[in-house]
Parts: structure tokens; C-alpha cells; sequence
């Protein structure tokens, strides 16, 4: 499963309609700036490169209050969790396995995968990494509000 963080506000259009205005849009502009896309950029920065094909997958998406961080490559689960070693086959029976830089003789029908012994999650460090920022955005969101709803 490709990584997926998701950061949801629950009920956030109702907390906001309590005041006279609806407040959804500029706050969640607020998370947006203040935490979202900052996460975002470290998850990017924080992932492998070998061919950048995982960093550059990781994308960002917003649905009202609720945002997600994914990555679109199929082996994310891979990466961040490790494997053991394993046994590699082609794709079809018809194919066979080739690597320039093996000194084997090739085609081969089957290698032996050493295994990733060392998981790299990449997201949680960018994730932990991130510290106190909600507080900050969420003390931004209130200085938002409070803005907004001054008399």
C-alpha cells in the first residue's frame, strides 16, 4: 500500500459556523499553509532517490478539511517497511530477468532478492520531524478567527 497520511479536521465546518460568517475556507487556507505543505515538502525531501521515481510521485490532494500525502509508486510499502529475502520471478513465463550490471550469465529465470533488512520510513521521520508545528498552525487558525470575527 502506497504511504497515505492524512490530516482531517472533523467537523470543522460546523466549530466555524458558530460564529457569524463561515470561516471553513480561510482556515483550512491556514492548515494549508501553516502545516500541510510544510509536511508535504519534508515527506519529498526525507525520501530515498535512487531514480526519483518515489520522491517524485509523493503528491498532496485537499477535499474540504481533509488532506492527503500519498505516493503513487507501488513499492512505498517496500521502502518505508522493509523485506525479507526472497525470490525474484519474471512477470510472465516467457520472459526472463536481466540486469547490466550482474556478473552472472543472463537471462536468468530466477534471482535471489537479499531483502531491504533496513526499513527507511521515510514519512514518520518527516512526520516527527515536524514537532510543534500543528500548535503553530493551529494558533495561527485562532489569530485567523479572531481576525475575522472582530467587531
Amino acid at each position: 500500500m502506497p504511504i497515505e497520511l492524512r490530516i482531517t479536521i472533523p467537523n470543522l465546518p460546523n466549530m466555524v459556523r458558530a460564529f457569524s460568517q463561515d470561516l471553513t475556507a480561510p482556515v483550512n487556507d491556514v492548515i494549508d499553509k501553516e502545516y500541510v505543505t510544510q509536511l508535504f515538502e519534508k515527506v519529498r525531501a526525507e525520501a530515498p532517490v535512487k531514480t526519483g521515481a518515489l520522491r517524485d510521485s509523493i503528491n498532496i490532494t485537499r477535499m474540504g478539511s481533509e488532506w492527503r500525502i500519498e505516493s503513487g509508486v507501488p513499492y512505498d510499502i517496500f521502502v518505508r517497511g522493509g523485506t525479507v529475502p526472497h525470490p525474484i520471478f519474471p512477470c510472465r513465463p516467457a520472459y526472463a530477468l536481466w540486469w547490466e550490471d550482474m556478473r552472472v550469465d543472463h537471462p536468468i529465470a530466477m534471482a535471489n532478492h537479499p531483502g531491504i533488512e533496513k526499513p527507511n520510513d521515510y514519512a514518520q521521520r518527516a512526520l516527527d520531524s515536524m514537532g510543534g508545528r500543528l500548535s503553530t498552525a493551529l494558533d495561527a487558525i485562532f489569530r485567523k478567527i479572531g481576525e475575522m470575527t472582530r467587531f
